[in-house]
């Protein structure tokens, strides 16, 4: 039907009046048709009568249209107003309360064109409150991404708003670490390390595709209050450019809700760039930490472990012992073979103190040729035993320095000062080192090879006849390092 005016209820006026007009001028033929008289019925009176009830039923028609379909698209446009209004103000104050898919909801009580319109409505407030849930999530997801950089506080905090957001029950993150997935965070999965070797985890990884595998019978995942029977499993691959980065597990017991994959894939999105840059900073703090040739810390962060440790022990009422080795006759090491040689010799020596010590012990290269064994809870037995195990790995046993052309291996002994906290009394860190330091000179100075041991009132003295004997007094320190 043609348009007549800008207005849709004035083209229904028009057309609705029109046509009660042509209703009342086309009555009195069709009444005549129909046997009545034409004398009564092509009367004036009788086409004014028609033409007048054909207006009235005209006016009717639009009036009860104006109504009824009026106001009902006039509830439509001033719902469609708040919901414009309320949004420009939440755009700026944040605040997304005043419309939800609850207070801004139409009532559907028809099954017409109205009634499709206002199911229209209804569908349109409750996908933007969903896109708004969905950017608030994002968002949040972001911040929580920006405030970490150390790569296990990153992955648990992502991790524990990935579940949220999925509404899962339990999860784990496994993170790719020189070709290898590593399991950094994990939420109620018993067993969770075992992960990693699991097919669909590495087929999602590799194909950087959503994975929902099949669930086999029996499998139980632990959450917080009891385990439960995963009835949903969803594995998101999480890559950064070109290659895969990491791999999220979500478990619920019940299932996920079918948009859950879309925001958990462009969350991914982000987690990727956040892990590969705490991957990269976990890496230059390696870097930075280590000391490249030896694989041992360096001096600035042994300094840092140092203190510490002392800290630690005050604090624990504990005990903390040092060693401090140096290998015996470097310099002429290095003038006979050469400094190649001698890095490998450095090399061999840290391999063979490692071998030695125990595993929560840490070993610093503290200077050219001097480690520093750092023996947390290690009494003065336990810290002259570790210097006895050291000097008797390396005296006199041939330290393998071959390259890619030569074959070689160079007999090299060490000498080392032990110190314990509190038998031996320092009032900081560096105190404690100095008297492991003097220790080692006397050490030095009384024939090398062998191991000294400061005490709090002799000093340093010989604790092996293998090592040969000397004894050193608090407070004197001997002339000068022999090498």
């Amino acid at each position: 039907m043609p348009r007549l005016t800008r207005s849709v209820f004035r083209d229904l006026f028009v057309w609705m009046v029109g046509y009660g007009l042509l209703m009342g001028i086309v009555f009195p033929p069709f009444v005549v048709v129909l046997g009545v008289s034409a004398d009564q019925a092509m009367t004036p009176v009788f086409f004014g009568a028609t033409l007048s009830a054909g207006l009235l039923v005209g006016l009717m028609n639009w009036g009860l249209t104006r109504l009824i379909v009026g106001a009902r698209m006039r509830l439509l446009a001033s719902s469609m107003h708040f919901v414009a209004d309320s949004v420009k103000g939440a755009t700026y104050s944040g605040d997304w309360s005043a419309c939800n898919p609850d207070t801004c909801r139409i009532a559907v009580d028809s099954s017409d064109e109205l009634g499709d319109a206002a199911g229209a409505f209804n569908a349109l407030v409750g996908t933007l409150a969903q896109s708004h849930g969905v950017e608030t999530a994002v968002r949040q997801f972001t911040d929580t991404l920006a405030t970490h950089l150390d790569i296990d506080e990153l992955a648990d905090a992502a991790l524990g708003q990935l579940m949220q957001v999925a509404g899962a029950s339990a999860g784990a993150l496994m993170v790719d670490q020189d070709g290898q997935l590593v399991l950094r965070a994990q939420v109620g999965i018993t067993g969770a390390d075992t992960l990693v070797d699991v097919e669909p985890v590495r087929r999602a990884f590799r194909t950087g595709h959503v994975v929902r595998p099949e669930i086999p019978a029996g499998v139980q995942v632990q959450s917080v209050l009891t385990s439960f029977r995963p009835h949903d499993i969803l594995l998101l691959p999480v890559g950064f450019r070109a290659g895969g980065v990491a791999v999220v597990v979500l478990a619920t017991g019940a299932t996920f809700a079918p948009e859950v994959e879309k925001v958990l894939v462009l969350l991914a999105q982000g987690l990727g760039v956040a892990l590969n840059n705490a991957l990269t900073h976990e890496r230059l703090q390696q870097m930075a930490a280590i000391d490249p040739l030896t694989g041992c810390y360096n001096r600035r962060l042994g300094a840092r472990r140092l203190d510490e440790e002392y800290a630690r022990a005050i604090r624990a009422g504990g005990q903390l012992g040092i060693l401090v080795v140096d290998v015996d006759g470097f310099k002429a090491t290095n003038d006979i073979y050469g400094h190649l040689t001698g890095d490998r010799v450095l090399t061999g020596v840290a391999t063979a103190i490692r071998r030695v010590l125990r595993e929560s012990d840490d070993l610093v290269r503290f200077g050219g040729d001097e480690f520093l064994a750092l023996l947390p809870g290690a009494s003065p037995d336990d810290v002259r035993a570790a210097g006895e195990r050291v000097c008797a790995s390396i005296g006199g046993q041939p330290l393998d320095v071959s390259d890619h052309r030569v074959i070689q291996s160079i007999s090299v002994t060490v000498s080392a000062g032990g110190a314990s906290y509190p038998t031996n009394p320092a009032d900081q860190a560096e105190d404690l080192f100095r008297q492991a330091d003097i220790a080692l000179l006397a050490a030095k100075a009384a024939g090398r090879s062998q191991m000294l041991m400061a005490t709090a009132e002799t000093g340093p003295t010989a604790t092996s006849p293998a090592f040969g004997s000397g004894q050193l007094r608090a407070g004197r320190q001997p002339a000068g390092r022999a090498g």
